[in-house]
């Protein structure tokens, strides 16, 4: 049908105007053609579009599965990530480890019960999924940037000198001399405590780390080490990379919300 019409309707208009078009013939059937071929392009396309299947509707029971299985506890989790990256700034990094306790990946966020419900939930909601897949590239940046601060500052000679001035400390605090923190562990594993501790920007009194007193006792020299020139750069770095992340986390948490208050909405939930 549609090559039909333009069939006619290029006829019609080629006889009208073949008299004072004559010279122009050939651009004239040229553009005609272009414009067919293009009709039947679209036609083509929207045919296939609305021959695509569409996702079922669902109903109440899986809205309200979603919310309680994938939405709240995505949600109480990134809440809580979002308070450690405004306030505490305290990263939870552990360098044995290379992870970070309280800051994890988006598949460790839900009950693994629950895996199924996220899946169903993300194909219905693109757009967090998207979302959550930066969130986890966020992560593993701000992985890195705190693994690169944690090297510059374990082989820093900065950080070595104040560790033997701690370890030759015998000044007592809290009952007994600080130089009896360093006895138990090997000084690699004592220097890579240290810097954990940097890095995480450790509160001063931490009553259950093992070498508490040294660091309560040096805490500002410590910290004052993320400012030396040579490693600088890798402390902004980090502080650069978690700001990268909180954005990520603020707009996942729109994303929720707002995909939460939908469903309620539509499908008589309860968020």
């Amino acid at each position: 049908m549609i090559l039909l019409i333009s069939g006619v309707a290029s006829n019609l208009v080629a006889n009208y105007i073949q008299p004072g078009l004559e010279p122009y013939r050939r651009w004239v059937w040229l553009v005609f053609a272009i414009a067919a071929i293009v009709t039947v392009l679209v036609a083509i396309r929207d045919y296939r579009k609305s021959d695509e299947p569409s996702a079922p509707e669902i109903g109440q029971t899986t809205a309200q599965g979603w919310i309680d299985k994938v939405i709240y506890p995505l949600l109480i989790f990134l809440r809580g990530v979002e308070d450690i990256l405004v306030h505490t700034k305290n990263w939870t990094w552990q360098y044995q480890t290379r992870t970070f306790v309280s800051i994890r990946a988006a598949k460790d966020l839900i009950h693994p019960l629950a895996k199924d419900s996220l899946e169903h939930f993300a194909e219905y909601h693109p757009d967090i999924q998207a979302k959550i897949s930066l969130y986890d590239q966020r992560v593993g940046e701000l992985a890195a940037a705190c693994q690169r601060f944690q090297r510059a500052l374990a082989g820093s000679k900065a950080l070595r000198g104040l560790y033997e001035r701690a370890k030759a400390d015998d000044s007592v605090v809290s009952g007994h001399p600080v130089s009896n923190d360093f006895t138990i562990a090997t000084p690699t594993e004592n220097l890579e405590s240290l810097a954990e501790s940097i890095v995480n920007r450790r509160r001063k009194e931490s009553f259950e780390y093992t070498l508490r007193r040294a660091w309560s006792q040096y805490y500002d020299e410590f910290l004052a080490l993320r400012d030396l020139p040579d490693i600088r750069p890798d402390s902004e770095q980090v502080d650069r990379a978690g700001d990268a992340l909180l954005e990520t986390v603020r707009e996942l948490i729109d994303l929720l919300v707002k995909a939460g208050r939908n469903l309620a909405s539509k499908h008589n939930a309860s968020f």
